[in-house]
């Protein structure tokens, strides 16, 4: 090989690699965290994920989030996912609940659960925590 080729070779993978590396870099010194969802899209459908975010005070805060309220038409499915993010790491709370399993079908992933919409109604999706029955989700579901 012609030793000026094998300089170009050498310079451009020299300034690639540098590239790489200032990309590594900014990533690994930024003062962010990302957060990863279940992805439902499938079959050319496409979901709208929704977040509502907080940060507070690791020992120093407490957050309390509302019952949420989820409508979905008979036979479609939605994800709910709790997780939080401490010290760059996501961790998802795997939620274990109680429901009306006429109305709904729940099953675990690994994000959180998969919520399958069965017959019209109404059902109340609860967890057991510390401070008792604490309600999660309330999910309608119409025709």
């Amino acid at each position: 090989m012609n030793p000026k080729t094998k300089t170009a070779l050498l310079l451009l993978s020299a300034a690639l690699n540098a590239v790489f590396l200032a990309f590594l870099f900014f990533a690994l010194t930024r003062k962010t965290a990302s957060l990863s969802f279940y992805d439902m899209d499938r079959d050319g459908r496409s979901f709208l994920t929704a977040a509502a975010l907080v940060s507070f005070p690791r020992n120093a805060g407490e957050a309390v989030f509302n019952t949420l309220e989820i409508t979905l038409p008979k036979g479609e499915s939605a994800a709910l996912q709790f997780s939080s993010v401490l010290e760059h790491r996501q961790a998802n709370w795997l939620v274990s609940t109680l429901y009306d399993h006429a109305v709904i079908e729940v099953r675990e992933s690994g994000f959180g659960v998969i919520i399958t919409a069965r017959e019209p109604g109404e059902a109340l999706m609860q967890a057991i925590t510390g401070e008792g029955v604490r309600d999660i989700a309330r999910v309608r579901v119409t025709e």
